[in-house]
């Protein structure tokens, strides 16, 4: 069975191509005559044209660069402190490993070895 979402987003995406191939047709048809209709350049496509060609529940999505900005700056700030915190973790394991893992010195005497003698040293 389809996913309904999928199904929505290639009508949006086929509306916004009519639209646009509409758009073209009107530019081909403008630069085949030598003046122009009314004297002004035809508009462009956009969202908000192609909105209006849009089935009945879709609907275009807008964002402002300052949206965009503040995403990407969020996204960054994410992707930072990953950083750090895999770095941690990495060196913590390093840590682990070849600090905790160490072989330890003994500072105990052994029977073998005498400890230096109260007397001083031998002449």
């Amino acid at each position: 069975m389809a996913n309904p979402e999928r199904r929505q987003e290639l009508e949006r995406q086929k509306a916004i191509i009519q639209q646009h191939l509409a758009w073209l047709d009107r530019e081909i048809a403008q630069t085949e005559s030598d003046t122009p209709e009314d004297g002004h350049p035809p508009p462009s496509p956009s969202l908000h044209v192609a909105g209006e060609l849009l089935p009945e529940g879709i609907e275009t999505e807008r964002r402002t660069a300052a949206d965009i900005q503040q995403e990407l700056r969020s996204g960054c700030f994410f992707y930072c402190a990953l950083l750090v915190l895999a770095s941690l973790v990495f060196y913590g394991i390093l840590h682990f490993i070849f600090v905790t893992n160490a072989p330890v010195e003994d500072d105990e005497e052994t029977p073998d070895s005498p400890p230096f003698s109260s007397n001083g040293p031998a002449d």
